[in-house]
C-alpha cells in the first residue's frame, strides 16, 4: 500500500550497475521525448537526438510521413548527419552510400561490381516514432504498445487545460546540469512536502498552502497534478485574474519527460530529464507560447521557474544526492495520506514504484 511505503533503496540512486539496467530496460524499452512536431515543418525536415550513446534521426519524409532511423549508415556505421536541417537524401561523408528520406538505400558506389549485392538489404535501421499531442516519441523496443495507448488522455487534459493548445510555438531551450542521479530530479517534482521550504516565494507557507486546493491522480503511463488558485500578487512573477492559466499543472510521462503549465497567458514547458551518469542529470527546458515573441508575464513566468525555482530545486537535489551514499542512510519512510494533501508523497511512490517494476520483472 502507498501509505506504507518506503523509498527506493539508496543503492538505486548511485550504484553503476543498476544505471545500466535502467539504460536497458527503461530508457530502451520506452518512450523518449524526441521534439515538436514544429521541428518538422516541411518534407525533408529533420533533426537528430540522442538516447545515451545512441544517435537518432526523425525525419518528414518527402510523403508527408515522420519517420525515424538509427543514424548511422549501413556500410561501416558512420553517423549520417548532426543536428539539423532539410535535405532531399542523405549522403554518408565516408564512402557516399545514399539513402532517401524514407530510409532506403538508393545508391552504393561501385555496387555494380560487388557480387550478390542488393540495395534493399542495407535500408537505414528503422525506429518506431509516435506523435502524443504535437509532441514527437521514438522508442528503441519494436515490441513497445503504441505511446496513444499507454498514455490515453494525456493529450486531451493537455487541450483542456490551455487554450490554444495546438497552435503553441517553440519558443527557447534553457539547459542545466545537476550532480544528481535523474531519479532524485523527477522526485523532487513530484511532490510539495518540499515546496514551503525550498520554494517560500512562489508557493508560499505551510499555512498558506493548506488554503490551496491539490488534486492528483495516477494512471499507467503518467500522472497528473494540479495546484488551485494561483495568487496574482505573489512574490515570485505577476500575472492577471483575467490571464489564460490560472492554475499550476504538472503532468510526468514516464519514465523522464514532465510537462508544466503556470498562471498566465496560454503556455507550456517541458521538462525533459536526461540521465547523464548515475550522479548526474540534464535538464532541457523548453518553452512554447501562443504569442511569438511571447508578453512580459510568459517570459517572466518561465524565466522564475527556469532560473529561480529551478535553482533552488538543483540545490535540493544535489544535496540528496551527496546524502544518499551515506551508510546512516537505506531508505526513507514517504510521508502519504489518503487525503492527498498538499504535502503528500504518493505521486512519489507511484514513480518509485514504476522503477522498480522496470528493473524487477
Amino acid at each position: 500500500m502507498a501509505e506504507e511505503s518506503y523509498s527506493l533503496p539508496a543503492r538505486y540512486f548511485f550504484d553503476p550497475g543498476i544505471y545500466d539496467r535502467e539504460r536497458e530496460l527503461i530508457f530502451f524499452k520506452n518512450w523518449w521525448f524526441a521534439g515538436h512536431v514544429s521541428e518538422l515543418p516541411q518534407p525533408g525536415s529533420y533533426f537528430t537526438c540522442q538516447i545515451f550513446d545512441q544517435s537518432i534521426l526523425v525525419i518528414r519524409g518527402m510523403d508527408g510521413v515522420v519517420r525515424a532511423f538509427y543514424n548511422v549508415c549501413t556500410h561501416r556505421a558512420y553517423e549520417l548527419v548532426q543536428g539539423r536541417g532539410n535535405a532531399r537524401s542523405f549522403v554518408c561523408p565516408y564512402h557516399a552510400w545514399s539513402f532517401d528520406t524514407q530510409g532506403c538505400l538508393r545508391s552504393a558506389n561501385h555496387e555494380s561490381y560487388v557480387k550478390g549485392f542488393r540495395k534493399c538489404d542495407f535500408n537505414l535501421s528503422e525506429v518506431r516514432v509516435c506523435e502524443l499531442g504535437k509532441f514527437i516519441y521514438v522508442n528503441l523496443d519494436p515490441n513497445a504498445a503504441d505511446l496513444t495507448e499507454l498514455a490515453s488522455g494525456f493529450a486531451q487534459e493537455c487541450r483542456d487545460v490551455i487554450p490554444g493548445y495546438d497552435d503553441l510555438q517553440f519558443i527557447r531551450r534553457d539547459r542545466f546540469e545537476v550532480k544528481a542521479n535523474w531519479k532524485v530530479v523527477i522526485d523532487n517534482f513530484l511532490e510539495c512536502y518540499h515546496c514551503p521550504v525550498a520554494h517560500p516565494l512562489f508557493m508560499g507557507s505551510k499555512d498558506s498552502l493548506s488554503t490551496r486546493t491539490f488534486e492528483g491522480k495516477e494512471q499507467a503511463y503518467y500522472s497528473t497534478h494540479i495546484m488551485r488558485s494561483g495568487r496574482p500578487n505573489n512574490k515570485a512573477y505577476k500575472f492577471s485574474p483575467t490571464d489564460a492559466i490560472q492554475d499550476g499543472y504538472i503532468w510526468a510521462l514516464w519514465p523522464n519527460t514532465l510537462f508544466m503549465t503556470w498562471p498566465a497567458p496560454s503556455n507550456l514547458f517541458v521538462f525533459h530529464v536526461i540521465p547523464n551518469g548515475p550522479d548526474s542529470t540534464l535538464e532541457n527546458f523548453d518553452l512554447y507560447t501562443l504569442a511569438n515573441p511571447p508578453g512580459e508575464t510568459e517570459m517572466a513566468m518561465f524565466d522564475y521557474h527556469a532560473r529561480i525555482v529551478n535553482g533552488e530545486d538543483v540545490g535540493v537535489c544535489e544535496g540528496v544526492q551527496r546524502g544518499i551514499r551515506s551508510r546512516g542512510y537505506n531508505q526513507g519512510r514517504l510521508m502519504i495520506n489518503k487525503e492527498r494533501s498538499w504535502w503528500s508523497e504518493h505521486a512519489v511512490h507511484h514513480f518509485e514504484h514504476q522503477v522498480w517494476k522496470a528493473l524487477n520483472p
